[in-house]
């Protein structure tokens, strides 16, 4: 009954047959039409769905009475009769004790960021309207949503670190906090445009795009220590940055270029998660070139990091 796109609302009341209660089922009410009021709900389902349709039926289809019986005893006779003419969906809604309460939401879009603030929004509206119950959100939609947050911020988290660490290894390799510093900045240009364009776009940072960020950063290290290496045997930066592009350029070059080759088959994809990824390597990795030929000799004869000619 749960498809993918469903979260499921359970409101546990205190005692058995509270369900039945009009002024519970009028709060149930109020909720649903708060939450068909938020951006991303598609729609929502609920046992009010049932008795509304039945209370009209009941009283010759008469539009003013497409509302929520007056009395427990009726909407026990209600759920009663609906059961004994064929309808099985009733268990969905509320449970055999009557204590349950139970609303669908469909969701209308997978950006786990706004649905996580969406279902927080319908825990604190729940727990405002019923506030002696236990409000639970399950389903596939919450799981789904639980999953990306815990991997969106473990990625984060790592991509942090790795500035840390890849700036702690530069300072050792050049024994220069200043020069391990000014090496970062070619380095982090990859991630910069990449998260750039996804802000741009619109592009929600998920599973994929999380995953690509901290594997951007370290593309443009290669240049920078070659740099040095080349300033060590001639002592002049011009005549070290020239012969860094005659012994590394082609082959950064083509590297960049075969490698956004295999990401561009990303691009063919159906999937708009497998796309936004091939996308950004492209551009992460296009930028690291551009860095590798642009930034990193620029910074590196004007700053002076490696000390005086």
């Amino acid at each position: 009954m749960v498809a993918p796109n469903w979260a499921r609302l359970i409101v546990e009341l205190s005692n058995d047959d509270e369900a039945k209660e009009p002024a519970n089922l009028h709060h149930l009410d109020k909720l649903q039409q708060k939450v068909n009021g938020y951006d991303l709900t598609k729609r929502t389902i609920s046992i009010l769905d049932i008795l509304k349709d039945l209370n009209q039926t009941l009283n010759d289809g008469d539009s003013t009475f497409y509302r929520i019986p007056d009395t427990e005893e009726e909407v026990a006779q209600m759920i009663l009769l609906y059961e004994n003419a064929g309808g099985t969906e009733s268990e969905y809604w509320v449970d055999y004790d009557y204590r349950r309460l139970r609303l669908m939401v469909e969701i209308s879009d997978f950006n786990s960021a706004q649905v996580e603030q969406e279902m927080a929004r319908i825990q604190a509206d729940a727990e405002q309207l019923f506030p002696g119950a236990k409000i639970t959100t399950v389903g596939n939609i919450p799981q789904y949503v639980t999953m990306m947050q815990y991997l969106v911020r473990g990625q984060m988290l790592s991509f942090v670190i790795s500035i840390l660490i890849i700036g702690i290894i530069l300072m050792i390799a050049f024994q220069s906090i200043r020069v391990g510093l000014i090496g970062l900045i070619p380095n982090m240009m990859p991630a910069v445009f990449a998260g750039g364009y996804m802000g741009w776009m619109g592009i929600p940072l998920d599973m994929m795009t999380a995953t690509l960020l901290p594997m951007m950063l370290g593309m443009a290290v290669d240049d920078t220590i070659h740099s040095k290496l080349e300033y060590d045997r001639t002592r002049d930066y011009q005549t070290a940055i020239r012969r860094t592009f005659r012994i590394v350029g082609v082959a950064i070059v083509i590297t960049s270029i075969i490698t956004s080759a295999v990401f561009a088959s990303f691009c063919t994809s159906a999937c708009t998660m497998f796309l936004n990824f091939g996308l950004m390597a492209i551009i992460g990795i296009l930028s690291a070139l551009a860095a590798d030929l642009l930034v990193t000799p620029i910074l590196v004869n004007k700053c002076k990091v490696f000390g005086k000619n």
